[in-house]
């Protein structure tokens, strides 16, 4: 199955192009329209970031997670579900690579990090979620998209001290363009 025009394909570009190559924490996030960034002081607080977009999302919205090891992807994952009305214990998907809750849209939590390239990704049917009718959180987004310019949010976590996290938030497309607003005005 090949890609529409502009939208996910791996050696696409379809954000505008932005370089912010030297700044900090902007090692993934270097062709999209906005930039915005936050801190937090805590995993409460991380977590309460990502509650506060579940309620701006829709079907189809993609969220790109980069950092590194244990800086907060997975806590920030936690706060979205939580917030998208998910009851069960989300955990990283790491060894299984996909997980899917339900909750008021379907969360598609999907880990990167084993694979060696965006091949492995499309093999696994990646396609099919970023296209499917619910929320696709994608930690290790470096790994499909080093550029980050594919449609969507992202976002970049980084430690800060001993347990908070600056959060970067780009956004690539006119969707998430909408989302980054929405967010920063709040």
């Amino acid at each position: 199955m090949k890609p529409a025009p502009g939208k996910y394909a791996a050696n696409g570009r379809t954000g505008a192009q932005r370089q912010t190559a030297g700044r900090p924490g902007f090692g993934i996030i270097k062709c999209v329209s906005a930039i915005w960034t936050t801190h937090t002081s805590d995993a409460a607080g991380t977590q309460a970031f990502a509650a506060r977009i579940a309620p701006l999302l829709a079907a189809g919205d993609v969220l790109w997670l980069s950092g590194d090891l244990g800086s907060g992807k997975t806590t920030f994952t936690q706060g979205l579900g939580r917030a998208l009305g998910i009851g069960q214990p989300i955990v990283s998907p790491t060894f299984v690579l996909i997980r899917e809750y339900a909750g008021r849209l379907p969360l598609y939590h999907i880990d990167l990090y084993r694979l060696d390239n965006p091949r492995e990704a499309l093999n696994l049917g990646l396609r099919d979620y970023l296209d499917g009718d619910g929320v696709c959180v994608i930690e290790w987004a470096e790994r499909f998209d080093s550029h980050g310019d594919l449609p969507g949010l992202h976002i970049h976590i980084e430690p800060q001290g001993d347990s908070g996290r600056r959060l970067d938030c780009g956004a690539s497309g006119a969707r998430a363009e909408t989302l980054l607003a929405q967010i920063t005005a709040n």
